[in-house]
């Protein structure tokens, strides 16, 4: 039986508090956290306290982890940022300094891993998130390829090949460092000496400690009494920042050292009260808020770059653009990735977050998706048009409630967003009111606004599920009457559907839904219309009646005379019919009168045929 992954021990620790699956989490990584503990503080004691505020953190972060299927990189990450703001203290870095002098470090028996110890874990830090996970995941915690595959939902041969190229790598970045090595020699010095086991009862001591301090940092600092002014000092660095680090990858090439948390300010002083100190500390996680987005999109970007547009990693893509979606929702930073990921080409990737913001504007989420929506700058601009904010602002107003939506376009400047978020909601509105969307649609047509969707928003109402016995007669009188000879758009290879009648092009998909439902109905009232109905309609309508009901459809043809209407239906119809009467849909097709379309009908006939 297969143990119970981390997501679902933080999931229950973040909702129900269990103190057993903490315990769990403790038991799992504690090796591998306080292994780069000691290799990065020399000490072992400073190690055990930056370990304690590590599961401090993970403790404050278990609900936002619980997504991540894998959680050493998180771990290894904030334990490095926590231990490099722990040897930053003046006091402890004396210490640290008369410890190393007096004794030798305790887990460096060979001369190799003496040279590669002090450079490993920066190294790590440059590799991408899936060489070092591998890293970690095979040797800091020992899983083998399977379980490796079992994690990361590859097979284990993969598995195994992903650890070979991290290694090559690793051994890359150290050469770079200035630690030259083998691959070989590089994987058996860090199976051996990278993660040794914790001091006994450490565990359960962190474990103890940590679930004593979590619900106390939450409102005040009465709970980490007991512990080392140096404990308190790195809890509350996990606390305000450095579990942000953790979080949001940390990219020194990117943005620098992070900066260090101001811990006085944090921490109950003489003359500041503990319910005061955690006023300051509220204020300022809150001022910190658009850095660690930052941070994350920065994390994010680099997440989605490494996948690439790989198609053979689809389940990854999908995987990470829900989880793009929950952490960023649909901010300005949410914007600014997809456009990176558009530039790059990565095209399916951007669809996938299109479609998790479908569903985020249909969950109870959708309040705060559509306020954060509106703060993108290029929302507030007004009169100009943005594709994929237009495509968004539909999503936002198809999941918008009746008694919302105007309070929601109020907020969207951008007339082209505003005008699709409208076109959205009448979409919505089609399954239970259709005469109302489509009045509701024709006056917003009334504007001189473009949109990107403008041209065949009629079109789309129709492909919306009527409800069941719509009147389809009355929807076809709401549209303005067809101007008599009217030229088919697409007659004319030149048009682009931007430049198309959306009236004519809804009215051909209302005749193409109304045949799906009654083919004879909507046949005789488009005929009863005009003696040269819409081209595209009499098309959709002889096209849709021939795939459904052939045999009645050939004997409404039959009793066609010659011309035009003849012409244009048979040539709908006759590849449909020729699936079971070959030699009567040809018959059919000699009598177009119109040479061009006689003469395409035919060639058509003929390709259907070999083809079969």
């Amino acid at each position: 039986m297969n143990p119970r992954p981390d997501s679902q021990l933080l999931l229950d620790f973040a909702e129900r508090r269990s103190d057993a699956a903490f315990a769990e989490l403790v038991r799992r990584h504690l090796n591998l956290v306080q292994a780069a503990a000691l290799r990065i503080t020399r000490d072992p004691d400073l190690a055990k306290d930056v370990s304690q505020a590590v599961f401090i953190a993970l403790a404050h972060q278990a609900g936002k982890l619980a997504g991540h299927a894998v959680l050493a990189g998180w771990l290894h990450r904030t334990t490095r940022n926590i231990a490099a703001q722990a040897i930053r203290t003046e006091t402890r870095r004396r210490v640290r300094e008369q410890k190393a002098a007096l004794m030798p470090d305790p887990s460096d028996p060979d001369p190799g891993w003496q040279s590669i110890a002090p450079q490993l874990d920066a190294a790590l830090s440059d590799l991408a998130i899936a060489d070092r996970d591998a890293i970690l995941l095979r040797y800091f915690e020992n899983q083998s390829a399977r379980e490796m595959a079992d994690l990361l939902g590859i097979a284990p041969e993969a598995a195994q090949k992903r650890v070979t190229r991290a290694l090559e790598r690793l051994k890359e970045k150290l050469a770079r460092r200035g630690v030259p090595t083998t691959s070989g020699s590089l994987a058996a010095a860090i199976a051996a000496y990278a993660a040794p086991a914790a001091p006994t009862g450490l565990a359960a001591l962190i474990s103890a400690s940590t679930l004593a301090a979590v619900p106390a940092a939450t409102a005040s600092f009465s709970g980490i009494i007991a512990m080392t002014t140096l404990q308190k000092s790195l809890a509350v660095a996990a606390l305000a920042g450095l579990a942000g680090w953790g979080v949001h990858e940390w990219n020194p090439r990117k943005t620098g050292p992070p900066a260090e948390p101001e811990l006085s300010t944090a921490l109950a002083l003489p003359g500041k009260s503990q319910a005061r100190a955690a006023d300051d500390l509220s204020a300022r996680s809150t001022r910190d808020q658009k850095p660690s987005r930052s941070r994350l999109l920065e994390s994010l970007e680099e997440q989605w770059l490494e996948i690439g547009g790989n198609n053979a990693k689809i389940k990854n893509q999908d995987t990470l653009a829900a989880e793009t979606v929950r952490l960023l929702g649909c901010g300005p930073e949410l914007y600014q990735l997809v456009q990176i990921l558009e530039k790059r080409r990565h095209f399916y990737g951007a669809a996938k977050i299109g479609d998790e913001l479908s569903r985020l504007f249909h969950s109870t989420e959708a309040a705060t998706a559509r306020r954060m929506f509106a703060s993108i700058p290029e929302v507030s601009v007004a009169g100009k048009q943005f594709s994929k904010l237009e495509e968004w602002s539909k999503l936002a107003g198809k999941g918008c409630p009746a008694d919302e939506i105007d309070a929601f376009l109020a907020t969207l400047k951008n007339e082209g967003c505003a005008l699709e978020a409208r076109f959205g909601r009448n979409e919505t509105l089609m399954r239970s009111d259709p005469k109302a969307a489509v009045l509701a649609t024709l006056r917003a047509l009334e504007t001189g606004t473009q949109s990107r969707s403008r041209p065949e928003c009629l079109k789309l109402l129709f492909w919306v599920k009527v409800p069941e016995g719509v009147d389809f007669a009355k929807l076809e009188s709401l549209l303005p009457p067809e101007e008599p000879g009217a030229a088919d758009p697409d007659d004319d290879p030149s048009s682009f559907a931007f430049h198309r009648d959306p009236i004519q092009i809804g009215r051909q998909e209302l005749y193409g839904t109304w045949a799906e439902a009654d083919p004879q109905a909507a046949l005789n009232h488009l005929l009863e219309k005009s003696n040269l109905p819409d081209t595209g309609a009499l098309q959709s309508v002889t096209a849709n009646f021939a795939a459904s009901k052939p045999d009645l459809c050939l004997a409404w043809l039959k009793e066609l005379p010659p011309g035009p209407v003849y012409d244009t239906a048979v040539a709908s119809a006759a590849i449909y019919i020729s699936r079971t009467q070959p030699e009567v849909a040809k018959e059919l097709t000699l009598g177009i009168t119109d040479e061009k379309k006689r003469k395409d009908a035919l060639e058509a006939l003929a390709e259907s045929e070999e083809y079969r």
